[in-house]
């Protein structure tokens, strides 16, 4: 059995406000930390600092993107090369005569209906 992390049933939309939501919490957060702490020093800039966790930050994000890509492009792939080796399946059941072929696009359309029911959790469609 497959078990399915929380993440794919939620939409993608949904969880992209949920996460700008949190940044621009955290970015007022920054903000009020960052006023508060002038007030106690007098430092006008942390300029090394704040570039360097900026960089640290947009080679993060880069690599996630990054991550993130490659595992959807691998999923199309798999999904991809099914639907083809299930397509050269249902030909070659033409060969055989008319009451076995019946039988096995019975059993081809209860598998095509198995994997749509599987690709709906994920929310990724072909067309």
């Amino acid at each position: 059995m497959i078990r399915y992390s929380f993440l794919t049933s939620i939409p993608t939309i949904y969880l992209t406000l949920i996460v700008m939501a949190i940044m621009l919490v955290f970015f007022w957060i920054g903000i009020w930390v960052r006023k508060k702490r002038q007030l106690e020093t007098d430092e006008s800039s942390l300029g090394a600092v704040e570039g360097a966790l900026l960089g640290l930050l947009a080679l993060l994000l880069g690599f996630t993107f990054s991550l993130s890509n490659s595992r959807y492009d691998s999923r199309l792939k798999v999904i991809i090369e099914e639907a083809n080796d299930i397509g050269t399946a249902v030909l070659r059941a033409d060969l055989y005569p008319d009451s076995i072929r019946d039988a096995f696009r019975a059993e081809f359309k209860n598998m095509w209906k198995s994997v749509l029911s599987f690709l709906r959790p994920g929310k990724i469609y072909l067309g």
